[in-house]
């Protein structure tokens, strides 16, 4: 096992144990890939998602951390208009 994966377990592990939100500060917005944009669907892009991303150290979110990050919509929403 690698030690970011390592790294990423017991992060999420931590975070089960503490039940703690995830903080949006430590994402890199830089990292985010979305899906389900299309130009049909603008200016809202209601059926859009945070399909990958990365922490600022290059970890990337497991699946519950892109669930969870889901609820951060105002937070990364501009950032997919900008693109």
């Amino acid at each position: 096992m690698k030690k970011s994966q390592l790294k990423q377990i017991i992060k999420e592990e931590i975070r089960k144990i503490l039940k703690e939100d995830i903080n949006i500060n430590n994402i890199d917005p830089g990292s985010l890939e979305f899906s389900n944009v299309h130009g049909w669907d603008a200016p809202d892009y209601a059926d859009a998602y945070v399909m990958s991303a990365n922490y600022n150290d290059g970890t990337p979110l497991s699946e519950e951390e892109l669930e969870e990050l889901d609820n951060h919509r105002y937070w990364w929403d501009p950032i997919l208009k900008d693109q």
